[in-house]
């Protein structure tokens, strides 16, 4: 099982010894700043003129693109709103969503409270 103390910081994790919500915190913070850094040198490669934007090992190609967005606002108001759910579809998707136990409900640590909390909502 993937969340018994034994299997953190093995295969499942790439940081030792941290809970999965731990780990997928920290994940979280390194991703935020590979994509600011991503940001930054791709803003600077468009500025780049064309016979620059040649590394090394790599060549960066700026390529146009365009794309089609439906304004579901705007058909429901011409079709209606009936029309339109009829013809989508749904699905269901799970967020995670992290919060620091010291400061979560309150103040000051509540382990006992958040874990009775996490008991009640699987329970039902």
């Amino acid at each position: 099982m993937c969340c018994e103390p034994a299997a953190w910081g093995q295969e499942v994790s790439t940081i030792a010894n941290l809970h999965p919500a731990d780990e997928l915190h920290e994940l979280r913070a390194q991703k935020g700043e590979i994509d600011r850094r991503i940001r930054e040198v791709r803003a600077l490669i468009l500025e780049l003129p064309s016979a620059e934007r040649f590394g090394s090992n790599y060549a960066a190609e700026v390529v146009g693109h365009q794309r089609a967005v439906l304004d579901k606002t705007a058909i429901a108001e011409e079709m209606g709103h009936e029309w339109l759910m009829a013809h989508s579809t749904q699905s269901t998707t799970f967020v995670v969503r992290l919060a620091p136990l010291t400061q979560r409900s309150g103040t000051g640590s509540n382990n006992a409270k958040l874990m009775q909390e996490a008991a009640e909502q699987e329970g039902g």
